[in-house]
């Protein structure tokens, strides 16, 4: 049982309380639920299956938009279990996903947008795939990951911990997808991806070979996010909701929706639920099917509130969102982070209105969120009525206020006990279940609605804090300390005058709010019993049940200002909290030859340095500028495996120049002892990948940090940007039977070989070198004195190994007309030229999410 309970606390489940607990919990005043757990066999662990939809809100199923969402099997799971209306994530999707994994609020495990490396998962944190990897479980991910794809973060590293993975090549997942990462290595793959997805995970579960293990699974669907579109096989610079032909066919076609005037992509979005709900109803038929639905837990939740594109905010928002809920996702309204959580439960099922969770960090393990759980509502007493509509609300909560805030300075909880499993709030229920309903039918009601009766008083008077994105920006660099770690505290997070206005979401502040450092204050929110505190109006709104933030819904003096000071206090100190732990806020480390990996994209907005600031600039996906020598970028890099590695760099430029590339302590990279090497590389508008030389004999990191600094030695035109985008600075290992340099060659050579398209930019070097070269020593300073980067070739189709991929690079629909086979594969994924001879993590800019309105992070391919 104590291994149990381990595995509830790390991931923030919030599981019911088991029958062998019930006793302590009815000491600690809970109420136990009133059905029976169906008994396990002796020594029986139970499964999970975790699914994280994508981009789906509150509104974005049949029980809450009858008339126009047809979801039949989510809403007969919904009936057939529990459902958590009060259940709150992160209003962004890297950020959720983060908490749901570690069982942390993301900004403490480093995860602070959807970019700009900071959808990170610091190394430091435990995921609870390896914790219960740890206690016997076989453990597999499936679908969307959004915290990195970069060596040592993806799902299958032993840092993460699940022992299997398929992940869909990012940019190419529609109706005919093509190409899959199966634990690291490309595959083959055929069909829409939601479908394609369903069919790995229902093998995995048919033949998994781990015998009698319990298993942990995390599914998730890319519907309903937004999706590049494709004509005959192409990618397109706009995005669409994806949905088969047969679903778009049907809601556009429907008449009634059709005289509605609604915006296409409100349709398209309706079309994607129904298809992604008749893949989950696959996925329910088969758990009954084969009896895994007697011994496997399932929670259905969403990333974040719905997406409204710009169509969608004018007639269309009243049907796409009729709760009335405000705002969306990326903002801290509830219409962002306010969402649905079903889990399937034992016959009474009903409406579960828990109170706001608060994290239990005792467990050193993976302490569980607060940012996906469910936060709170009912008091368990009575309770005033919501106001009425066109009036401020006059009631006074009929339950005490808490005239201190509840301590917010660590996420312990005041009795640990109280919070035993699940942690997050044992009220939030979902026992295994007796059964799990198939598809069909479609029903609103519930049988009951338990609301915080199960919640101890510790419990009851739990606050949950969440961050929208806007205060926080890919450029947003801490300052480092003499020991080369992030300085806490700093001006940088000040709670009222710190952070960075977000350059997009930045944009949806008042125009009083945008400041280059608005502070943390305007983009936090709390949820503290039946209210919430929203920092952007400094207003109290009494949120229960309706989730309204307006007029009708304000708290009335004098409660609101005793609210507003007990709310905004506790925020202060939960974010100081987050700051002074010691590994928040901090870039990520890059790490090469680790494990069996050869490639290490060290993505350049991971830069834990940029000096000086007002000459580099940090973008979504790169970074920008370097105008005079000694403009530095830094990293934090780890080299696992000591050997060579060449170096390609991925970036568009305006101007020659010549940079430094070293990789030692920082003291010998200032000394110009470190390994580096120096090169020239020239202007080019199209992205692609230009090879600078190799890393020869790197040695491993040892007990001191290690970092890879890039420095401008010069350029042919002094005082101005040398880059529009940096993007990328990608090490291979070479292997022993690589004993060579890559050939020599002249600028603007003509290149015979798959991969390298349209020839570099003109331009006239002034002499030099044409073949790269690696040193410890300090580096001439003018462009003459480094070697020219070179072109890299990009895959070789022609090797027999990877002939499997002809039909993946041309398909039928239209890459008949590319007689290359390499350049269609590289313009179906959106892949720049270069990305050399080993098939293993290729670089796109484009999967960078929220970066179409920037247009240094869009570059041609």
């Amino acid at each position: 049982m104590r291994t149990l309970l381990c595995i509830l606390v790390a991931f923030g489940l919030a599981l019911a309380v088991s029958a062998q607990k019930q006793p302590a919990a009815k000491a600690q005043g809970i109420k136990p639920l009133d059905v029976p757990l169906p008994a396990l066999q002796p020594g029986q662990q139970p499964n999970f299956i975790v699914v994280v939809t994508d981009d789906q809100g509150w509104d974005d199923i049949g029980r809450n938009n009858p008339r126009y969402v047809h979801t039949p099997n989510l809403d007969r799971f919904i009936q057939g279990g529990t459902f958590f209306d009060n259940y709150y994530v992160t209003p962004q999707c890297a950020q959720s996903r983060a908490a749901m994994l570690t069982g942390r609020y993301p900004a403490r495990v480093g995860t602070m947008l959807v970019n700009g490396a900071w959808d990170f998962i610091n190394s430091y944190e435990v995921t609870g795939a390896k914790l219960l990897g740890s206690q016997g479980y076989a453990t597999a991910q499936f679908g969307k990951w959004h915290n990195s794809e970069v060596q040592g973060y993806e799902p299958w590293s032993p840092m993460v911990g699940f022992k299997k993975a398929d992940i869909p090549v990012s940019n190419d997942g529609t109706s005919n997808m093509r190409l899959m990462r199966t634990n690291g290595t490309y595959t083959a793959a055929k069909g829409d991806i939601e479908r394609v997805l369903l069919s790995k995970m229902l093998r995995y579960l048919g033949k998994r070979d781990e015998g009698a293990k319990p298993f942990y699974i995390y599914y998730a669907p890319h519907s309903i996010h937004l999706l590049y579109e494709k004509v005959n096989g192409v990618r397109q610079t706009n995005q669409i909701r994806f949905s088969p032909a047969e679903y778009k066919t049907k809601y556009h076609n429907d008449p009634h929706i059709k005289n509605l005037g609604l915006s296409n992509s409100t349709i398209d979005a309706w079309a994607a639920l129904e298809y992604l709900d008749d893949v989950l109803g696959s996925l329910f038929d088969h758990l009954k099917s084969t009896g895994l639905d007697k011994t496997t837990y399932v929670m259905v939740m969403s990333d974040n509130g719905g997406a409204l594109m710009r169509d969608e905010r004018g007639p269309s928002a009243a049907k796409r969102m009729p709760s009335g809920m405000k705002g969306d996702k990326s903002t801290i309204w509830e219409g962002a982070p306010a969402t649905k959580a079903p889990a399937p439960a034992a016959p009474a099922a009903g409406t579960d209105k828990p109170t706001p969770a608060k994290r239990n960090s005792t467990k050193a393990a993976a302490p569980p969120t607060t940012g996906k759980a469910p936060a709170a509502p009912s008091t368990g007493k009575t309770v005033p009525a919501a106001p009425a509509a066109g009036s401020k609300n006059p009631a006074v909560p009929r339950t005490k206020a808490p005239t201190t805030p509840p301590d917010a300075s660590s996420d312990n909880t005041q009795d640990p006990t109280a919070a035993a499993p699940g942690s997050e709030d044992v009220a939030a229920v979902a026992p295994p279940p007796r059964r799990i309903v198939g598809r069909g039918g479609s029903s609103r009601s519930l049988g009951v609605a338990r609301g915080s009766s199960m919640a101890s008083p510790q419990q009851f008077n739990r606050m949950l804090f969440f961050m929208g994105p806007h205060c926080w920006d890919a450029n947003a660099v801490p300052i480092l300390g003499p020991n080369r770690q992030v300085l806490r505290p700093q001006p940088l997070f000040n709670f009222k005058t710190g952070g960075m206005l977000n350059v997009i979401n930045g944009r949806e502040l008042p125009a009083d709010k945008k400041k280059p450092n608005p502070g943390f204050e305007v983009c936090m929110a709390v949820r503290h019993r039946e209210f919430k505190w929203v920092g952007l109006t400094d207003k109290v709104y009494w949120v229960n049940g309706t989730h309204k933030e307006e007029r009708s819904t304000e708290v009335a003096e004098p409660q609101a200002t005793a609210l507003r000071n007990i709310m905004r206090s506790a925020a202060e100190k939960w974010w100081q909290s987050v700051i002074m732990e010691p590994h928040s806020l901090e870039k990520p480390i890059f790490y090469l030859g680790l494990g069996e990996g050869l490639v290490t994209n060290m993505l350049v907005s991971g830069a834990h340095e940029r000096t000086p600031a007002e000459n580099i600039r940090l973008i979504p996906n790169g970074a920008a500028g370097f105008k005079a020598p000694g403009d530095r970028i830094c990293f934090q890099v780890k080299v696992m495996s000591p050997g060579t590695y060449d170096v390609v760099m991925f970036y568009t430029s305006t101007a020659t120049a010549t940079l430094k590339l070293s990789i030692g302590t920082y003291a010998s990279i200032l000394a110009g002892t470190a390994n580096s090497l120096t090169t020239t590389l020239p202007a080019q508008s199209r992205i692609r990948g230009l090879g600078a030389g190799a890393m020869v004999n790197l040695t491993a990191t040892g007990t001191k940090p290690t970092e890879a600094c890039l420095q401008l030695i010069s350029s042919i035109t002094p005082g101005k940007a040398v880059f529009n985008n940096l993007a990328n600075i990608r090490f291979t290992k070479r292997q022993p039977w690589q004993a060579t340099l890559p050939a020599s060659r002249k600028p603007n050579q003509p290149v015979s070989h798959h991969g390298f398209g349209a020839s570099i930019d003109s331009f006239t070097p002034t002499t030099g070198s044409s073949s790269s070269s690696s040193s410890g020593g300090s580096q001439g300073s003018g462009v003459a004195a480094a070697p020219m980067a070179v072109p890299v070739p990009g895959l070789d189709m022609s090797n027999p190994a990877n002939s499997w991929l002809a039909d993946v690079a041309a398909p039928a629909a239209g890459f008949g007309k590319v007689a290359d086979k390499w350049e269609a594969l590289r313009l179906r994924n959106a892949w720049p030229d270069g990305q050399g001879a080993v098939f293993e993590s290729m670089y796109s800019p484009y999967n960078a999410e929220d970066i179409l309105e920037c247009s240094m992070c869009t570059p041609e391919v």
